[in-house]
């Protein structure tokens, strides 16, 4: 019983991997090669507090001059609009940024469509981007199985299995 809940639960130092880094310059590749970010290159931003695994933020100019702030997360929209908006709300504060933050992510669950409503006023523009053609699964939907199966009550159990044997009277 111990080792079934225990799985997964050990303390993490922020020395620990918490998982694979994002290849930063593969994805900005595919962002401006197949013109999802209307950018000509993308340049890797430096965010101490955006963990390599999360997401990526990449720095760019629009042939206007405009500077775009884009954060990338290969599995969900909510984590490269987290981390894009820190990231552009750190720029704000330290070097007056004020162009646009785009977060793009191939996928964008419910939850985080939810939080999206709840960014306030910022000094920049912000928009949320669904990319799917960067979906690595191609676009295949899993089911969500539970791992152990619901018991139903036995009162339940009772009057399923009796109308399976009884046969209808008639």
């Amino acid at each position: 019983m111990r080792r079934r809940f225990g799985r997964g639960r050990r303390s993490r130092g922020p020395a620990d991997s918490k998982g694979t880094p994002i290849d930063a310059a593969r994805w900005f590749e595919r962002l401006t090669g197949e013109s999802i970010v209307d950018v000509e290159a993308l340049e890797s931003v430096s965010a101490d507090d955006v963990p390599a695994s999360f997401a990526v933020v990449g720095s760019g100019e629009r042939e206007g001059g405009e500077r775009i702030l884009v954060g990338f997360a290969p599995g969900h929209g909510g984590d490269a609009a987290l981390a894009v908006l820190g990231v552009a709300q750190r720029l704000a504060a330290e070097e007056g940024f004020e162009g646009e933050a785009l977060a793009v992510a191939p996928q964008w669950s419910i939850s985080a469509r939810r939080r999206l409503a709840l960014v306030g006023e910022l000094p920049f523009r912000f928009r949320a981007l669904a990319a799917s053609s960067l979906d690595e699964n191609e676009g295949t939907v899993e089911p969500e199985t539970t791992e152990v199966p619901l018991p139903l009550p036995a009162a339940r159990r009772k009057r399923a299995m009796a109308s399976v044997v009884t046969p209808p009277s008639g």
